[in-house]
Order: structure tokens, then C-alpha cells, then sequence
């Protein structure tokens, strides 16, 4: 039975946002082994199909390669695994050219409503935006043509610069609709914000769901949640 992928979008991921040394070998291991080796896995595994048939998409769920310090206080280990995942697509990019595959990745501009924004209580309904943002920017990204290929994608930017949407239009991916929630994941502001991104990024901190407490205690960089998370 023949097989055909056309599409794969690299999800799955695990999060650490702790100091160099507050990171302990097992859980590097344990988030490069499921972040930069899973795709890379994957993608091997699904390329040979795509290339059968001239036709692919990868898109892995991961950040723009920026390497100014403050991006790396607190989130040493959790970038190079999410960076890694970046390298995959831009590897398929390079590799893929004109052979109709392309590989790119997107990232939310803010945090996302999911179980990990919850779990780890990451702020309050009004700092999410709905995962459905997402979900439309893959939608666009497959439906781009074979040239669009080795971009590293903001959700909000590309919407707004790719498939004509306004500030008004994505008011619609807002979980609270009365509030606008703050970009903190883009890592691609300008210099001049780079030192208030990693104060944010910084306070953070995100270890083990176990260890929530002790976390939220250290940090401040997110608002503290409702009650009924």
C-alpha cells in the first residue's frame, strides 16, 4: 500500500524555562529529544513521500532565530530545542527548493489558550489569544505556493502581511474580547524593547507542573491566574 503525506505540521513540544543551571540533564534530554529530535524524525521520515510526489508542506510550531542575549536568560535549554525545530525547516527549505516541498514555522505572537498556558498558569484568559489562530495561519501556509518557502513567521504578522488582515479582524482570536493581550512571545521586537522582554521572559520561570508553586513564587513576569485555574 502506498503511502502519501502531504502535509506535516510539527507540533508536540515540551517546555522548560529555567536557568542554565537550574536545568538538570534529564529534562535537556528530555525536551531536545521531544522538540528538535521529534522533528527531525518526522520530518525525515515524511519527506521521501513528499518528494514522491512533488508535492509538501512542513510547518513546525516554532520561533524566529533571534540571537540577542536577553532571549536566552531563563530559556537556554527550551531555545535550543524550539531553535532546532526552527533549523529543521529551514533545512527542508534549502534542501527542497523548486522540488515543490517547502518548510517554514510560525509562532504565536502571544500565549495561546492550551493545556500548557493553563497547567502552568500562564496569566489570565485576557493574555491569550484562541488557538484557532494558529490553526489559520496553516491553513494559509499550505495554501501558499512552492515559492513561499524558508520563512520564520509571527502568527499576527503573517495574517496582517500575508493574507490581508487587519488589527480589527483579529480581534476575533481574543479569549477575552473586551482585551487586547500583550505580545510577549514575539522575539522579534525591536532592540530598543529587548531589555522589558527579558525582564518578562526572565520572571517566567516554568520548570516542572509539580513544582508550580515554587515557580510562581520566583517569578512575576505573567499576571496570576483566576480561581478556577
Amino acid at each position: 500500500m502506498s503511502c502519501r503525506v502531504d502535509v506535516l505540521i510539527n507540533n508536540a513540544s515540551a517546555l522548560w524555562w529555567q536557568d542554565v543551571v537550574d536545568t538538570p540533564m534529564n529534562k535537556y534530554d528530555l525536551i531536545t529529544s521531544i522538540n528538535s529530535r521529534g522533528t527531525f524524525a518526522l520530518t525525515k521520515a515524511c519527506l521521501p513521500h513528499m518528494n514522491k510526489n512533488g508535492f509538501g508542506r512542513v510547518i513546525n510550531m516554532s520561533p524566529p532565530i533571534e540571537l540577542a542575549l536577553p532571549n536566552f536568560a531563563g530559556h537556554t535549554a527550551y531555545n535550543i530545542s524550539k531553535y532546532g525545530m526552527s533549523m529543521v525547516a529551514l533545512g527542508v527549505a534549502a534542501e527542497y527548493q523548486g522540488k515543490g516541498i517547502t518548510g517554514n514555522t510560525v509562532w504565536p505572537a502571544t500565549v495561546v489558550e492550551s493545556y500548557a498556558s493553563i497547567n502552568f498558569k500562564l496569566g489570565e484568559e485576557k493574555d491569550w489569544r484562541k488557538a484557532t489562530i494558529l490553526a489559520d495561519c496553516v491553513i494559509g501556509i499550505v495554501s501558499e505556493p512552492d515559492t513561499f518557502t524558508g520563512n520564520m513567521l509571527i502568527d499576527d504578522t503573517y495574517l496582517k502581511q500575508y493574507r490581508g488582515f487587519t488589527d480589527e479582524d483579529l480581534k476575533i482570536y481574543r479569549c477575552d474580547p473586551d482585551h487586547e493581550p500583550p505580545r510577549l512571545l514575539d522575539q522579534t521586537k525591536s532592540r530598543d524593547k529587548q531589555g522589558e522582554r527579558a525582564e518578562i521572559r526572565t520572571m517566567a520561570k516554568r520548570g516542572d507542573v509539580k513544582d508550580l508553586d515554587q515557580d510562581l513564587a520566583s517569578s512575576s513576569g505573567f499576571s496570576r491566574p483566576k480561581s478556577r485555574l
